[in-house]
C-alpha cells in the first residue's frame, strides 16, 4: 500500500519517485499527491520542474501504482495533455503547460485532473480532463443551466467511487459549482442537477453555492460551501438522498443489460413470471434459474437506478 507515512506505530510507507516527462524530458525535483483510490495501491498527484521555455515551473499529472505485492515496486505514469485544440478551437501554441491529477475511483483506472496556462498562479483552475488507459486524456466539456450561463468545469474536487459522475467547482467562488455525467459525457450546473433529483428548487434559491468539495461514494450525498438568503457568511450544507449511482456488477434488476432498471426490465419479469429459464436471462436478475418474487422485488426496489460501466 503507497502511504504518505502511517501514525501509532503503523510502518512508513513508500516514498514517491521523481518523474520524467515522457515529452519533454525533464526529471522532476517535486512531487506532490492528492487523492489515493480505495485499496490503497494508486495514488494520483502531479510532478513539478522547472522550464525556462515558459517562465516558471511546469507541472504534470501523474499517476503511481504500487506493485510490490509482485516484487515491481512503484510503477509511475506521466499523464498526456489533453490535445491542444480538443473542445476550445484554440490552435497553433501549446494551449496546456501544466496539470494536475486530482481525483481517482475506488479500483484506480479512471483519473481527473486540471490542466492550465504558464501563468496561472493557483495551480486548480483551468479545464478539467478525464484519463482511462484506454481513452487517454480528455476535457471535459462546457456545459449550460437552465438559466443560460455558461457552465465552467474548473477544479474537480470529488468523484463517485466509480467514476460515473466527477464534481468540483472555482475554490475562489468564481463561476459555480458543476457535476459531469460520465454516461452521457455532459456537464451540468449542481444546482440544476439538484433540482432534477428531486430537491427543492425554492429551499435552493434561498443558497448561493460557491464550490462543491465532495460526493458520497455512491452519488447519494454531496457537500456544498455557500452562503444563504444574502447573508455574507459561508456556511457548509450536505445533501442527502440523492440518486445511488452503483457499479453494474453491483445493480440487481437490470435484466436487459442496458445499465439501468426501467420499464423494460418490469416487463421482462412480468412475462416471463414462473417460468424457468437460463441464468440471469428473460427477466431472472439473481441467477437463480427461475423468474419470481425475488426477480420483481429487486426491479421495484432499483427501478429508476442507473449505473456506471
Amino acid at each position: 500500500m503507497i502511504t504518505a507515512g502511517q501514525v501509532f506505530g503503523a510502518t512508513l510507507g513508500f516514498v514517491l519517485p521523481l518523474e520524467t516527462d515522457p515529452q519533454l524530458g525533464y526529471i522532476s525535483p517535486t512531487t506532490r499527491s492528492l487523492a489515493v483510490n480505495g485499496d490503497g495501491v494508486v495514488v494520483v498527484g502531479s510532478s513539478r520542474y522547472e522550464d525556462a521555455r515558459y517562465d516558471g515551473p511546469v507541472e504534470r499529472a501523474v499517476r503511481w501504482v504500487d506493485r510490490t505485492p509482485a516484487l515491481l515496486g512503484i510503477a509511475s505514469e506521466v499523464l498526456p495533455l489533453a490535445p491542444r485544440d480538443e473542445g476550445l478551437g484554440l490552435t497553433g501554441f501549446d494551449l496546456f503547460t501544466w496539470s494536475s491529477a486530482t481525483a481517482v475511483n475506488s479500483e484506480g483506472t479512471f483519473v481527473v485532473g486540471a490542466h492550465g496556462l504558464p501563468r496561472d498562479l493557483n495551480k486548480t483552475h483551468g479545464p478539467s480532463f478525464t484519463w482511462t488507459s484506454d481513452t487517454g486524456t480528455r476535457l471535459i466539456p462546457v456545459g449550460f443551466s437552465s438559466a443560460e450561463r455558461t457552465v465552467v468545469p474548473e477544479n474537480p474536487t470529488d468523484m463517485t467511487a466509480n467514476g460515473e459522475l466527477v464534481v468540483g467547482g472555482n475554490p475562489l467562488g468564481f463561476g459555480e459549482p458543476w457535476v459531469w455525467i460520465a454516461k452521457s459525457n455532459t456537464t451540468v450546473s449542481a444546482e440544476d442537477y439538484l433540482e432534477d433529483n428531486g430537491v427543492d428548487p425554492v429551499l435552493l434559491r434561498e443558497w448561493t453555492f460557491t464550490n462543491l468539495p465532495g460526493i458520497s461514494p455512491d452519488g447519494s450525498a454531496m457537500i456544498f460551501n455557500g452562503t444563504r438568503s444574502g447573508s455574507p457568511d459561508v456556511r457548509a450544507l450536505l445533501v442527502t438522498g440523492l440518486p445511488r449511482v452503483p457499479d453494474c456488477a453491483d445493480l440487481t434488476g437490470d435484466t436487459d443489460g442496458d445499465a439501468d432498471v426501467d420499464l423494460d426490465d418490469l416487463l421482462n419479469v412480468v412475462i416471463n413470471f414462473g417460468l424457468g429459464v437460463p441464468p440471469f436471462t428473460s427477466g431472472d436478475n439473481n441467477g437463480d434459474g427461475e423468474v419470481d418474487l425475488d426477480d420483481l422485488l429487486n426491479v421495484v426496489i432499483n427501478f429508476g437506478v442507473t449505473c456506471a460501466h
